[in-house]
């Protein structure tokens, strides 16, 4: 639990750096100081997911909703290695954002999830353990879309449909009266059919 107390909020240096190469006429993609900037930040992700796995089945078993938080968790554990992979190995800048977009995408949906959870209640004995899970999801979009920024001064789109837009954020199923069902697979984009309303509170 240390690890989410690092200062995981660096300088903008790879965006200063990208700026600078792209006025020089150099490829900014083809330096290893972006490359490094962009692995640490992968390595941060990985670490994040894989602390998100660890405090989900910690705190939540037994919870109505842990099956889908859970394969969402290992959904994202699973994307943030290979993310690592890419950027350790200085994979195409393309292919490495596109693969950010959809961890993005899945780690905006988890945390839809852990809004909804919140609202049902959380027994107290675990809201602790509960709420710190919730700030590596917060941390990890915050690296996500850092990531995104210099990726897109690295390599700007070609157009709005290449890809979702690079800062497209999902819809929040926390604030709507949609619930999720307690069984079966939910994946980002799923709209729940049901309604109910949220409770906030915890359970004793």
């Amino acid at each position: 639990m240390l690890f989410v107390y690092r200062n995981l909020m660096r300088g903008c240096g790879a965006m200063a750096l990208a700026t600078a190469m792209c006025c020089l006429g150099t490829p900014a993609f083809a330096q290893g100081d972006t490359y490094e900037h962009l692995d640490e930040m992968a390595l941060d992700l990985q670490r994040f997911a894989e602390e998100i796995v660890e405090e989900t089945h910690a705190h939540l078993q037994g919870n109505a909703y842990f099956p889908q938080i859970d394969r969402a968790a290992h959904r994202i554990e699973e994307l943030a290695a290979h993310v690592h992979r890419v950027a350790h190995d200085r994979g195409d800048i393309v292919h490495l954002r596109n693969d950010i977009d959809d961890l993005d995408r899945w780690v905006h949906h988890i945390d839809d999830l852990g809004n909804f959870i919140a609202r049902r209640g959380v027994r107290s004995s675990e809201w602790g353990g509960f709420q710190y899970m919730r700030s590596c999801i917060a941390s990890m979009l915050d690296t996500l879309h850092h990531m995104q920024d210099d990726l897109h001064q690295l390599a700007p789109r070609r157009s709005l449909h290449d890809h979702d837009d690079y800062h497209q954020r999902y819809p929040d199923y926390g604030h709507r009266t949609h619930r999720y069902p307690a069984r079966g697979y939910i994946g980002p984009g799923y709209r729940p059919a049901g309604h109910d309303h949220f409770h906030s509170g915890h359970h004793h």
